[in-house]
């Protein structure tokens, strides 16, 4: 692959009142960071152009010691623009297959970055391959041969983000630290190294365990990187940029882990119906809509931004069976800065003729969707066969030979209702049980998602901890199409994993608040069923399989933890009765179970403040 560099170091440094690049940064100019970061990636480069102002004669010698190529500006008043023109020029000469475009003041961009970059564009050499940092694109961006034409035609002081702007669907990022997106405008002075929340600080690291801090401090790196949690702030972050939210709570975000976004405009409507006639009379109807990607737009996007409102920051979701709407939901959930799982669903047979797959498209689309991922960096996918009476054997098998070849969690129903456990049985007659329905295909993992369990025996439960299957508890659901209530006490006092999910349109509440509420009413009711044996879970314990549960099958570490980015709510209750009152257990336990969008007031995900 043919690669050519072009620098900009031309600029005029208006706004930093002297000569930006001649600057020092940890004791040396600031443009001699840039030259020497791709004097050292040489190799990688057909040529490397730098763009500097008429009579920089000493750049001129320190550039072309190193053997870059020295394109002059003559006039940089007229914008960032006529630097990229003049280096495009230049840089064409050497007929590339892309142009990677860099600039001279952004000192802390490393070698990695812009291997990963080349490594991208690689991949699929049609990109506009860009870093990004907390939805923040920055420098430098590589463009594909095909768009030099247009990079020759900008002007004005808008470099190629002129261009980006016109094929935004060709554009791939790259995850970087925040730091390597910094240029620098004042001098002395860079971007915030650390940044400060004060409030009461919340957590549940353990099950049922809260950890409070009251009048603490939460420390971040540029990143949004967890450095600490503190009584007093120490000395060292007293610089940082502080975001006060004084007598407020600063608790954890949620983790939504089963959820239907196409079934999102049904939300409340068939309750009064079991199961299987809920999914024939709506749910199927509603999905099936979303064949256009128009409409698909329009409610992913309100799912995004209310799933925020409500603190949910991390979700495992289901699609509908259409690649470019399942396509859509990830570029909405990404938008809005929501991090997790995305599937599209896979249905060959039982389902009805306006809804359903052939074997051979649920494959072939199946692939054009999982080869699209690779432009999502927060979102990712996941194989999700609806369940198994919707799947044939054939596709069931096949999916779990991917899962396996790319590595892919997978997530789907299991034992949610008496008729379906039935219905599964006289389709897989050699099967003693639901479970095995997905074990003899390569789908029961120690990554894989099962929703329900309401009536998981003995034996499937054995069969879920020794695999190491998640269990995703849907209370409201589970009451509202009058399937049961799931065991969850025994299931946790057999050291199976447990998470909690709304399970929309089943579930009638998006507030993963309100699951957590319904999570503890329904252990209260296996209670009174056990004869007042089982403990039912309490507030502590109900959260923690909201927020820290989750964020676990995710990778992150429990609670607030130093080297995990931030997932946050602050709730505001200053105007809850007595709240001056209350101890800080007091102030949580009523917070969960009366807090509403309203009072959320801020939410973080991956380190970045999103609401």
């Amino acid at each position: 692959m043919r690669i050519a560099l072009v620098l900009t170091a031309a600029g005029s440094s208006k706004r930093f009142g002297s000569d930006k690049l001649a600057y020092p940064i940890d004791g040396k100019p600031m443009l001699l960071h840039a030259l020497e970061l791709y004097d050292r990636l040489s190799d990688r480069f057909v040529s490397r152009t730098v763009v500097l102002k008429t009579g920089a004669e000493e750049r001129r010698m320190i550039a072309e010691r190193m053997e870059y190529r020295v394109a002059e500006n003559p006039d940089p008043e007229r914008g960032i623009a006529s630097s990229v023109v003049i280096g495009t020029e230049d840089a064409s000469k050497s007929d590339p297959d892309g142009i990677l475009y860099a600039v001279g003041d952004q000192p802390r961009v490393t070698e990695k970055t812009v291997l990963a970059l080349l490594e991208t564009f690689q991949k699929d050499p049609t990109r506009i391959v860009a870093p990004i940092a907390n939805d923040r694109r920055g420098n430098p961006v590589l463009f594909p041969k095909d768009l030099i034409p247009e990079l020759l035609s900008i002007t004005g002081d808008v470099g190629g983000s002129q261009v980006i702007a016109r094929h935004p669907e060709r554009l791939t990022t790259v995850e970087v630290p925040l730091a390597e997106l910094y240029d620098i405008d004042t001098p002395g002075r860079e971007e915030p190294r650390w940044y400060v929340l004060h409030g009461n600080i919340l957590s549940v690291p353990k099950l049922g365990e809260l950890d409070a801090v009251r009048d603490g401090y939460i420390v971040l790196d540029a990143d949004g990187v967890i450095e600490g949690v503190f009584e007093t702030l120490p000395e060292r972050f007293r610089s940082g940029q502080l975001a006060d939210y004084g007598d407020a709570l600063i608790m954890q975000s949620f983790c939504d882990m089963h959820l239907h976004a196409p079934q999102y405009p049904m939300l409340g409507m068939g309750m009064d119906l079991p199961l299987l006639d809920w999914l024939n009379t709506y749910t199927f109807r509603t999905e099936a809509r979303f064949a256009d990607p128009d409409y698909a737009r329009m409610h992913y996007r309100s799912l995004a931004e209310h799933l925020v409102s409500f603190g949910t920051t991390r979700v495992s979701m289901f699609s509908s069976l259409h690649t470019d709407a399942t396509l859509v939901l990830m570029e909405e959930l990404e938008r809005a800065g929501i991090s997790g799982y995305v599937g599209k669903v896979n249905m060959d047979r039982n389902s009805p003729d306006y809804y359903c797959e052939t074997t051979e498209e649920s494959k072939r689309e199946t692939l054009r969707w999982l080869d699209a991922c690779d432009r999502f960096f927060r979102i990712r996918p996941i194989i999700t066969p609806r369940f198994t009476p919707s799947c044939s054997n054939e596709l069931m098998e096949w999916l779990g030979r991917i899962a396996a070849e790319r590595n892919l969690p997978v997530q789907s129903h299991l034992s949610e209702n008496t008729s379906e456990i039935e219905w599964v049985h006289s389709l897989h007659p050699d099967c003693g049980q639901y479970w095995e329905t997905y074990e003899k295909y390569g789908l029961w993992k120690s990554d894989t998602l099962m929703a329900h369990c309401v009536y998981s025996d003995g034996r499937e439960r054995a069969a879920i901890k020794a695999h190491g299957v998640t269990v995703v508890h849907c209370a409201d659901s589970n009451t509202n199409l009058s399937s049961g209530v799931a065991p969850i006490r025994t299931m946790l006092d057999e050291g199976i994993k447990v998470v909690l999910g709304s399970d929309i349109a089943g579930g009638a509440q998006l507030s993963m608040l309100s699951v957590i509420q319904m999570s503890i009413r329904a252990s209260k009711i296996k209670r009174i069923e056990s004869g007042w044996t089982l403990p039912f879970l309490s507030v502590a314990e109900g959260y923690y399989l909201g927020t820290t549960a989750g964020a676990l099958y995710f990778g992150a570490k429990p609670g607030f933890q130093k080297g995990d980015k931030l997932h946050a709510v602050v709730i505001d209750d200053r105007e809850y009765p007595d709240t001056a009152r209350l101890s800080l257990r007091e102030r949580f336990d009523r917070a969960v179970y009366i807090a509403e969008s309203k009072d959320i007031v801020a939410v973080y995900g991956d380190g970045k403040r999103l609401k």
